[in-house]
């Protein structure tokens, strides 16, 4: 998927040290990495099983943001049917690159692809500066129906049409 700046692709060798920093530096912490449990996959340029990370660049080639969607296990979930549910993850945008459309078409073509995968449900946690991004694309705040604790304030999720 593209538009008249950049484009949309899977992620590939040698993008895990950009997609490590772009999402390091969207959470204010540039040394961050080291908090995340699968950093040296991704800077070998590997995901895990089941993960898909997408990044967005321009035609020339620069890495511009990356959005990533992961299937739910049941041993997240409470009172919710696994097999249809799937989250986002590592979704962050250069800051240069903000309120440009980037943000928005990655998660579009992650939706995209989730719904090509037959998932149902697709949700993010959110803090308070992206609850309006996510609103602003349908989605909606839930209860909380993760068994474990959210690192962000919010959750939401949308129905995949």
């Amino acid at each position: 998927m593209s538009n008249s700046l950049f484009r949309v692709r899977k992620f590939k060798n040698g993008d895990g040290p950009f997609c490590l920093h772009v999402v390091s530096e969207a959470i204010g912490d540039l040394d961050a990495r080291k908090s995340f449990k699968h950093f040296k996959a991704y800077e070998a340029g590997r995901v895990r099983p089941g993960e898909w990370l997408y990044i967005a660049e321009t035609f020339n080639q620069e890495k511009l943001g990356v959005c990533g969607i992961f299937p739910v296990s049941c041993g997240d979930l409470i009172g919710r049917d696994a097999d249809y549910i799937c989250g986002v993850h590592w979704f962050a945008v250069n800051p240069k690159w903000q309120r440009k459309g980037v943000g928005s078409e990655l998660l579009r073509y992650s939706e995209g692809m989730a719904r090509v995968m037959e998932f149902r449900f697709i949700f993010t946690q959110s803090d308070d500066r992206a609850i309006g991004f996510y609103r602003g694309r349908g989605y909606q705040s839930v209860e909380n129906f993760l068994s474990r604790p959210m690192p962000y304030t919010t959750l939401l999720e949308k129905r995949l049409e």
